[in-house]
């Protein structure tokens, strides 16, 4: 799984999660990945995970949105769910507002519905 930040001007940026020490979210919360596929959210401060508060510890799945120190995150595949290639940091990708499975920008108009739900593409424009 890649961890992708939300970038002001609806820009993305993908982090990996490295096998040991987590990544820190702006100082509010650490991500770390346990056992090589778990991950592990260890909240200190204001976070949500889908727009609840979260607990001091909270194991997270695919798509699953975070909010912490006034960011947002996405935990999701490393692959487009249309065409299944690798995301790559850099890359312009949109998550589908109905089920937040992540599109490269060229794939999401490719078709007229998102590769996880019944969402039309036609309905969002641009990265999101």
């Amino acid at each position: 799984m890649t961890l992708f930040r939300m970038r002001p001007g609806r820009n993305i940026e993908a982090i990996s999660l490295p096998a040991a020490g987590g990544v820190p979210l702006d100082g509010v919360a650490r991500l770390v990945l346990a056992g090589g596929k778990t991950c592990v959210l260890l909240a200190a401060g204001d976070v949500a995970v889908n727009g609840i508060p979260a607990l001091p510890a909270v194991c997270l799945a695919e798509r699953d949105e975070i909010r912490a120190g006034g960011q947002t995150y996405f935990l999701a595949a490393e692959s487009c769910a249309r065409c299944n290639s690798v995301l790559a940091a850099g890359q312009r990708v949109i998550f589908c507002p109905s089920c937040r499975s992540v599109h490269h920008e060229e794939c999401w108009g490719y078709a007229a519905q998102c590769a996880g739900c019944d969402r039309e593409t036609a309905d969002e424009r641009g990265p999101q």
